[in-house]
């Protein structure tokens, strides 16, 4: 009988002490939890804030001022030649043929072999030498260029959308004389403009810029999965 007692063996009932413990266990568990998915949170923010960053600072990354850079550089010739003289007219007008030449088409890194129209429209002021005036375009060089039989691109299909800009066109107008037609949200417009021997010297230029607005969009999309 006494052999069958001590084979029994009996579970003490939970003191408060430790049903206090087992409380703080669960607890401290919970905390941890919630402090693990905080940190999850606060780590995963990061990563989406800097992502747009850190593609920057790949090759050829960063932002894109060659269209704005273009036109300050335009201005700045334009300035430079303030007079009416032969010399003076003569050197814009190379600057004017050969600028508008360079930025005609844009070459795209993902299609080496094909370009797209990247200038659409283009004004530059005062009016001062006989060729500004040639053809009536109120400075508008785009139209000029495509009116000039020695240095044009008549035959390109740039002139289907600069030999119809005018001294008023908007980006919306601009847009439709696409074909298809595109946004006119697609289209930048950079100014510069400079107060000179009371006149002003200006220099308006739109380009088209879907290709970024399609990137823009894409990489908005990925962030936002």
């Amino acid at each position: 009988e006494d052999g069958a007692k001590k084979g029994v063996v009996t579970k003490k009932a939970p003191t408060r002490e430790e049903d206090l413990r087992l409380n703080h266990a669960a607890t401290i568990g919970t905390a941890l939890l919630v402090i693990n998915s905080h940190r999850a949170m606060i780590l995963l923010v990061a990563i989406i804030g800097f992502l747009p960053i850190i593609s920057t600072i790949k090759l050829y990354g960063g932002a894109n001022n060659a269209s704005s850079s273009m036109v300050e550089f335009l201005q700045q010739s334009n300035i430079r030649v303030p007079q009416n003289n032969t010399f003076d007219c003569d050197y814009l007008e190379t600057t004017i043929y050969s600028w508008l030449r360079s930025n005609a088409y844009a070459y795209r890194d993902e299609k080496p072999a094909s370009s797209e129209i990247s200038l659409v429209w283009a004004r530059l002021l005062p009016l001062r030498c006989p060729f500004q005036t040639e053809y009536g375009n109120e400075g508008v060089i785009t139209a000029d260029l495509c009116k000039n039989s020695v240095v044009s691109l008549q035959n390109t299909s740039v002139c289907q959308v600069w030999g119809q800009g005018t001294a008023t066109s908007t980006p919306s107008e601009i847009a439709q004389l696409f074909n298809p037609v595109i946004r006119s949200g697609e289209i930048q417009q950079w100014t510069e403009s400079t107060e000179l021997y009371g006149e002003e010297f200006y220099v308006s230029a739109m380009f088209d810029e879907e290709h970024v607005v399609h990137m823009v969009n894409q990489l908005s999309f990925w962030l936002q999965l």
